[in-house]
C-alpha cells in the first residue's frame, strides 16, 4: 500500500467542524538534551490553540565521534465539541556520528511502532503528521523504521557552510504487507555569529520504493528557516510547505532549546 494514500487520507480526515530542528542539535563532549515545541497551521481546521507536538532529544557521549541519542515526545489536539486527545510518538533511538567540531554528519536509527493514545478523539495522531510529514514515522503503527542518514557540511568561509542531508528510510511492517523506501534530501547555509546561528534552505521527502509514480507523485517539498544560539538553542523555526499535497497546511512554526 503506498505511504502517501495513507497521507492523503490522514490529511483528508482532519476535523473541519466550521505539514527538524532537533536533529541539528550540536553534540557536544558533554550530555546534552534538547526541546522542541511545534505548532501547526492549517486551512479548514477548526482545532483549538493548545494542537501541538512536544518532543525530547537526549544525546550521550560514547567516543570522541559517536554520540547514542532518544527522541521522544507527545502530539496534542483538540477541536471544537471535542475534548483533548494526545498520542506519544514512537521513540527513536540511534547513533550520531559527529566531527571535530561537535557537528552531525551522519547517524543510524530505529524507530519502535509502540506510539499510545490517550483523551476523547483520535486526531491527535494525524495533526502530529501534518506537522512534520517528513518525519512521520513517529506516528505510523505496526511499522519499524530504519533510518541512515548522511549529512556532510561543506565550509564557504569561516563563518558560513552549505548543510546538505541524504538519508534513507526504511519502513518494514511488523505483520502483512511489502516493506517501502523512503528518502528525506535537503540543501540549506548555515551562517554562525558570536552570537546567533541562521539556518535556510530546501527539504525533500520522496517515495523510492514504487515504481510508477512521476517525480511530482513521489516527492513533497518545504521551504526552512531558523535561528538558534551557536550551541543550539534557545531558537526559533519555520516552515512553508511548496508541495500542493500539503495544502492542508499553511505553515509550522516552533521553538528550540538545548542545554
Amino acid at each position: 500500500m503506498r505511504r502517501f494514500l495513507f497521507l492523503a487520507t490522514l490529511i483528508a480526515t482532519l476535523p473541519s467542524v466550521g505539514h527538524a530542528q532537533l536533529t541539528q542539535m550540536r553534540a557536544t563532549p558533554d550530555t546534552r538534551f534538547g526541546i522542541e515545541l511545534t505548532k501547526g497551521f492549517y486551512d479548514e481546521a477548526d482545532l483549538s490553540w493548545y494542537t501541538s507536538v512536544v518532543r525530547g532529544r537526549f544525546l550521550l557521549p560514547v567516543s570522541q565521534t559517536g554520540r547514542l541519542f532518544a527522541d521522544v515526545g507527545v502530539s496534542i489536539a483538540g477541536a471544537e465539541g471535542t475534548g483533548m486527545d494526545g498520542t506519544t510518538t514512537n521513540p527513536e533511538l540511534g547513533l550520531v556520528f559527529v566531527d571535530e567540531d561537535d557537528d552531525p554528519r551522519g547517524y543510524l536509527s530505529i524507530v519502535v511502532p509502540v506510539r499510545a493514545s490517550f483523551g476523547d478523539d483520535d486526531i491527535s495522531a494525524g495533526t502530529g503528521v501534518l506537522t512534520d510529514l517528513f518525519r512521520l514515522d513517529r506516528f505510523v503503527e505496526e511499522i519499524v523504521t530504519v533510518n541512515a542518514g548522511f549529512t556532510p557540511m561543506i565550509q564557504i568561509d569561516e563563518a558560513t557552510d552549505l548543510t546538505t542531508e541524504l538519508t534513507a528510510a526504511a519502513f518494514i511492517p511488523t505483520g502483512d504487507g511489502d516493506a517501502e523506501l523512503f528518502a528525506r534530501y535537503g540543501l540549506g547555509v548555515r551562517h554562525t555569529t558570536s552570537t546567533v546561528r541562521l539556518r535556510g534552505g530546501i527539504e525533500g521527502f520522496a517515495i523510492v520504493s514504487e515504481g510508477d509514480l512521476s517525480l511530482g507523485e513521489r516527492t513533497i517539498h518545504r521551504l526552512a528557516f531558523g535561528v538558534d544560539g551557536p550551541n543550539g538553542g534557545p531558537g526559533l523555526f519555520l516552515q512553508v510547505p511548496l508541495s500542493e499535497e500539503l495544502d492542508a497546511i499553511r505553515a509550522v512554526v516552533g521553538f528550540t532549546y538545548a542545554f
